[in-house]
């Protein structure tokens, strides 16, 4: 290599980590800045998603309950009584 080749290469490389090295930096308000928006985006991301899953839940455990308790009607108790009657000879 010549001379003019080796100070070329040395101002290339000097300009060259000079420019990524110094691109390279953020200001605290900037990371401040993207942090910010970042956390606003997670946090509605977040609500969403809890909110998705109490609606899940409540439609999941309506029929569990549905099925847990049931209701009777006035003619449903009505037979479930004469049923029981008929089995304890009561009828």
């Amino acid at each position: 290599m010549t001379g003019f080749m080796r100070r070329r290469l040395a101002s290339l490389l000097l300009c060259g980590g000079v420019a990524v090295l110094g691109s390279a930096c953020a200001t605290k308000s900037f990371v401040q800045k993207q942090v910010s928006e970042t956390e606003s985006k997670f946090t509605q991301q977040m609500t969403a998603t809890e909110t998705k899953v109490r609606e899940t839940s409540v439609a999941v455990a309506a029929p569990r309950q549905a099925r847990a308790a049931p209701v009777f009607t006035s003619s449903a108790t009505t037979a479930l009584v004469l049923i029981a009657r008929a089995g304890l000879g009561l009828a």
